[in-house]
């Protein structure tokens, strides 16, 4: 927006010059000298500089004036998220500051803990009924790292900042001049360190790729200091929009009668835990299964689940253990991890996270935590080292309020949002402790976003509702030694494979429908007893949304063993299939393996269990890793393991298989793989996936001549040198 006002200030002045320019030839008659004119022009340039100066300068007095007041009041239009106007007003007193744009905002109150100061910032919003709702004590971190709260609600407004002092701005010297340029009636912010505060000030960050805040201007109305901010709506253009104008006003006079009754007639509440209840909170092994909300449509609807337990050795706090359990609603989707301390990492700020489980072929196995950079201490902690049991106070002793320092660390102790979910987490602005029914639950009022892969947020309000188990454990995953009736049950399943002859279609599920995708690639196996096993493994072309590629592959059973081959190529412009050739390289019968040694199912039985429907498999608690030991469709490498499903017919058969996939950490979908026994319908050579001549020329015997090439060889010989010459070259 600027630079586009500068090039039409550019643009004025030469049309300003060119009409000059023009009139010259009539100078004589006006009784104009060049000389005059060229005078006069340079003396409205330096009056033009001196009046831009000079507003500067009001400009930065108005902004001193509001930065020291102990009190104003910021009236303000902007556009919501549907490109509406709104009026919204923001309001800071030494007492309590309140913002319309989150409905919510910060009360000087007495401190629950007198070791932190007299008085306290404490969170605060309304309720449906417009009632004031006290939060969490607000807390930030000093210059040794170490947690304190807030004592001063002058400490939240960011246009203190721009007052001299802050080492941060100009050396502490405050506003300069050369901080701002004057283009027309506004004055513009140069200076990156004040448009970052006053985004700030505004609930914006400089620099968000969401928002993409441009400028910032200033202007006076009378006496009145206004304010512009200006976004790129197109971040491939350099164009900017008006996104909010606003103005301070009632300087040392703002007041808001409902708070300030409020913050003089507050009482912290007398009544702490009980012993019994701190007893609970304390323990060795403490566990929470929480219930994820957000709020949309006027209503609460849910996200997902989590079960968070800490387990914490007093005596040799290395051996801490944590396990989590996330059902996530939305996607579809359900892990789980049972972590111990492992060595110091500094790239990630603290203990790495060693994740324990059982693989698919039943052995114990422990890897480095995947999921983002989180570290003991970074992301994953020990509710018992966070829960400030003094810091719940209330009225009734079953109703209890969190005023402690670091709610959001509290909040991840026995949630562990920010780890398990994609929920990225604002503020955890209120905690309560409810005592229901002999049950513990405490709820958490959070606000957060999600982001999609294109970088757009969605801003989410979240409730989490976490009741403590009533007897809470970890066990460590350890290799299944009992075969069960399930077990056998699958045993025999994958065993029956190489006993009847049997094709397989893999395909994606359509989310619209739950039928198999029409659009999406496909994967197809077919297995003749005795004579072959073919895979069709097709997959989209990189960079195209029509081209399919296919890799084929093959074994063919001969006397005395197997001899592996490939399938050429070969497809045509519309990524339809034709048949491809038989290649071999193998000089030797395989006769170390069968056909069904090649299915892909290397997996112990022993780690599957009874499913919730009838028919249905799946894998024990602390198993993982199952992708590398099952047959599968495209994305089989990407599965979730806890979403991994068999499912057998009436006969005891394998009859599908189903599993969710997250590709790439961002594309998610699901897969089904289907069987056809020969009982139901016959299992004809694949003649559209390879040419069935090819297949019976399979030999490990090497050609004497060049006629007995397999593929195109032969013909192309043949043309070259008719058969007679072909047969006698070497």
């Amino acid at each position: 927006m600027k630079n586009k006002k500068i090039l039409l200030l550019f643009s004025s002045v030469l049309l300003l010059n060119a009409c000059q320019n023009g009139t010259a030839s009539s100078e004589s008659q006006s009784g104009y000298s060049s000389d005059v004119a060229d005078s006069e022009n340079s003396s409205g340039t330096e009056d033009s500089s001196l009046a831009n100066e000079e507003k500067i300068r009001d400009v930065i007095s108005k902004i001193n004036e509001a930065s020291e007041a102990n009190s104003l009041t910021v009236e303000y239009v902007e556009k919501d998220s549907n490109d509406n106007e709104v009026s919204l007003k923001d309001i800071y007193t030494p007492e309590y500051a309140f913002f319309g744009y989150s409905q919510e905002g910060y009360l000087l109150l007495d401190s629950y803990n007198k070791k932190l100061g007299d008085k306290l910032v404490y969170n605060f919003s309304y309720d449906e009924k417009g009632n004031v709702q006290v939060g969490n004590a607000v807390t930030y971190y000093d210059n040794n790292d170490n947690l304190v709260g807030v004592n001063s609600v002058s400490d939240m407004n960011f246009l203190t900042l721009l007052k001299k002092g802050n080492t941060s701005l100009n050396e502490g010297q405050g506003l300069q001049e050369d901080d701002f340029e004057c283009d027309g009636e506004e004055v513009y912010v140069l200076d990156e360190d004040v448009l970052a505060y006053m985004c700030r000030f505004m609930g914006y960050q400089y620099g968000d790729s969401e928002t993409r805040i441009a400028d910032v201007s200033f202007f006076l109305d009378g006496d009145t200091l206004n304010f512009n901010f200006y976004y790129q709506p197109d971040s491939d253009s350099s164009a900017t929009s008006l996104l909010l104008t606003g103005k301070i006003v009632s300087l040392n006079n703002t007041k808001d009668e409902k708070l300030a009754k409020f913050v003089a007639d507050y009482e912290l509440p007398s009544k702490t835990l009980s012993d019994t209840v701190k007893n609970l909170l304390s323990k060795d092994v403490v566990g929470f299964d929480s219930v994820l909300k957000y709020y949309s449509s006027n209503k609460w609807n849910e996200y997902g689940k989590v079960s968070v337990t800490s387990s914490i050795d007093k005596d040799n706090r290395k051996n801490d253990i944590i396990s989590y359990d996330v059902e996530d609603e939305v996607n579809d989707e359900k892990y789980s991890y049972v972590l111990s301390k492992g060595a110091l990492d500094l790239s990630i700020g603290g203990l790495s996270a060693i994740d324990h489980y059982v693989d698919g072929k039943n052995q114990e196995k422990t890897a480095d935590f995947q999921k983002g950079n989180f570290s003991w201490g970074n992301g994953i902690f020990s509710f018992q080292d966070e829960m400030d049991a003094e810091s719940f106070l209330g009225d009734d002793g079953n109703n209890f309020l969190y005023y402690g320092l670091n709610a959001d660390r509290l909040l991840e102790s026995y949630s562990a949002l920010t780890v398990l979910t994609d929920i990225i987490i604002r503020e955890c602005f209120k905690i309560t402790l409810n005592i229901v029914n002999n049950s513990l639950v405490i709820n958490s009022y959070v606000n957060g976003y999600v982001a999609s892969p294109e970088g757009d947020e969605t801003e989410l309000k979240l409730l989490v509702t976490s009741t403590l188990k009533e007897e809470a454990s970890i066990s460590m995953p350890s290799s299944f030694t009992e075969e069960t009736e399930d077990s056998k049950k699958v045993s025999s399943a994958i065993d029956h494979l190489k006993e009847e002859s049997w094709t397989a279609n893999g395909y994606a599920i359509s989310p619209s429908t739950g039928l198999a995708s029409q659009h999406l690639p496909t994967t197809n196996y077919y297995y003749k007893k005795d004579e072959y096993y073919i895979q069709d493994w097709a997959n989209r072309t990189r960079g195209s949304l029509n081209g399919t590629i296919y890799n084929r592959q093959g074994y063919k059973q001969v006397e005395g063993g197997i001899i592996p081959f490939s399938i050429t190529k070969a497809s045509n412009t519309s990524g339809v299939a034709n048949p491809g050739d038989a290649v071999t390289t193998a000089t030797e019968i395989d006769t170390t393996h069968h056909l069904y040694d090649y299915f892909g199912f290397d997996f112990d039985a022993k780690v599957f269990e009874k499913g919730e429907e009838e028919n249905t498999y799946v894998l024990k608690d602390g198993v993982k890793n199952i992708a590398p030991y099952t047959m599968g469709s495209v994305r089989v490498d990407s599965l979730v393991d806890k979403s991994y499903k068999l499912t057998l017919d009436a006969k005891g058969r394998l009859s599908k298989i189903n599993y969710n996939y997250v590709y790439g950490g961002i594309y998610s979908g699901k897969e089904e793989i289907k069987f056809t026994y020969e009982d139901e319908k016959k299992v004809e050579f694949p003649s559209a996936v390879v040419n069935e001549d090819s297949f019976n020329k399979l030999s490990t015997e090497l050609p004497s001549t060049w006629l007995g090439e397999q593929g195109n060889v032969a013909k192309i010989m043949v043309k070259l040198y008719g058969e007679e010459v072909a047969k006698q070259i070497p």
